[in-house]
């Protein structure tokens, strides 16, 4: 919801007078004008470069997909049974696994992770060999073995078009890649075995429908680089747009940073940069700095003491409806982070922003942004500054990506941060 608020409208300029410069309210008035060109001038860009129709393709795959729960945990009984003669070699007893003796740092971190958690044995599942089919007679998944040199996912659409997810082994080495050692994630529930997964260093990534190629692209998993410092890539391509991941380890320095860029043609247009500390579980991330930049139009940097506790508490506020408990949720959000937003030309003026409730379009409250201009004063909700009738390019933005698709990835994500929250 910010990112659409930080998109909405157009604006006016405002022009002072020499008399009127140390007027604290012509000030204030233009630097709300300053931060509504920015918005504007951000919407511009948006509607220049996103379409609904650049994504109907891509939505219609993802969306299917994700509502078809793939890794429910039925479907995660199945992979296990499937697997187990593949795994039986690799079950250890933790109990009985010795951790000073472990060489391999992310063995020992797996492992470590794994006993933290309250499992009793382990077992290692290699991403390969795998097929899923969608059976649309039973209206459930068929997963087998049969397919040779990595991952092969198959399912109609909501339209009966058969869509294909490919993911093509081009390495012989396999990793534990860090966003996946959380034993959790491929666990059936229906015992104490961690499930933990073996991913190849590089992927060929390529997703259909019909004929159609509506992503493609490469991923390398937690990899080495010349000076020893890991790090993995993404980089992947969407119609007439490109998605790069980049995460690098600073491990001698006690950080590492993610960065996320969405280009056309070679230029950025979104990013989002996010520097991480280590904590006692090093393969989690717990977010210290973000910076997102939109069109080197507005930047909104942020400063997070705890953003797993965080995240929850924004999606406890967006799913409530009572203005009171909304409100409770974020004074609590509020009091964990701190963020600016940098605006103007050439982003020369900055706001200190928060969160507050809103109704918006409908007379259901909504989490909104509020900020405090350069000079200080009440904060204001810039939304409710905005016309209505300039909000195109958020909106275009918005719809291009639905919201059953926003919700099911969000809780793929949800989904650990509540057991890591456990753990503490």
């Amino acid at each position: 919801m910010f990112f659409a608020s930080l998109m909405l409208t157009t604006v006016t300029f405002i022009s002072c007078s020499d008399d009127d410069e140390n007027d604290p309210q012509v000030e204030q008035s233009a630097n709300l004008e300053a931060m509504k060109t920015s918005i504007a001038e951000c919407n511009t860009a948006l509607n220049e470069n996103f379409n609904a129709s650049n994504f109907t393709s891509f939505n219609k795959v993802l969306d299917r997909l994700l509502s078809l729960s793939l890794f429910d945990d039925d479907n995660l009984q199945k992979i296990h049974q499937n697997a187990n003669a593949r795994m039986a070699s690799t079950l250890l007893v933790l109990d009985d696994v010795d951790l000073e003796s472990l060489e391999d740092e992310d063995y020992y971190d797996m492992i470590l992770s794994a006993k933290v958690a309250g499992y009793k044995y382990l077992v290692t599942f290699r991403f390969d060999h795998l097929h899923f089919s969608y059976n649309t007679a039973t209206e459930d998944w068929d997963i087998d073995s049969e397919y040779d040199g990595g991952v092969l996912i198959e399912f109609p659409d909501e339209d009966g078009v058969q869509c294909t997810v490919e993911f093509t082994n081009k390495s012989d080495y396999f990793e534990y890649p860090q966003e996946l050692m959380m034993p959790q994630v491929l666990t059936p529930s229906s015992n104490s075995t961690a499930l933990v997964l073996e991913m190849c260093e590089l992927y060929d990534v390529v997703a259909k429908r019909g004929n159609e190629i509506v992503l493609s692209g490469d991923a390398k998993n937690w990899a080495t680089d010349s000076e020893g410092e890991g790090y993995s890539d993404v980089n992947l391509s969407i119609g007439d747009f490109d998605l790069e991941y980049d995460l690098k380890d600073h491990q001698a320095e006690g950080y590492y940073d993610i960065d996320v860029v969405i280009s056309k043609d070679g230029k950025k247009l979104i990013s989002l940069n996010m520097s991480h500390d280590y904590t006692q579980y090093d393969d989690f991330i717990f977010p210290r700095i973000s910076t997102w930049n939109f069109f080197d139009k507005i930047k909104i940097e942020g400063v997070h003491s705890d953003a797993i506790q965080e995240s929850q508490l924004m999606i406890a506020a967006a799913k409530a409806t009572d203005e009171t408990e909304i409100n409770g949720y974020l004074s609590k959000l509020n009091e964990l982070q701190k963020l600016t937003v940098y605006y103007g030309s050439g982003m020369n003026k900055t706001a200190n922003m928060k969160w507050g409730s809103g109704k918006i379009l409908t007379n259901k409250y909504d989490v909104i942004p509020l900020v405090q201009l350069e000079n200080g004063g009440d904060y204001i909700s810039i939304i409710h500054e905005l016309r209505l009738d300039d909000i195109s390019g958020a909106l275009t933005f918005i719809n291009s990506f639905n919201s059953n698709v926003l919700t099911s990835l969000l809780n793929l994500f949800v989904r650990q941060d509540e057991w890591i929250s456990e753990q503490q």
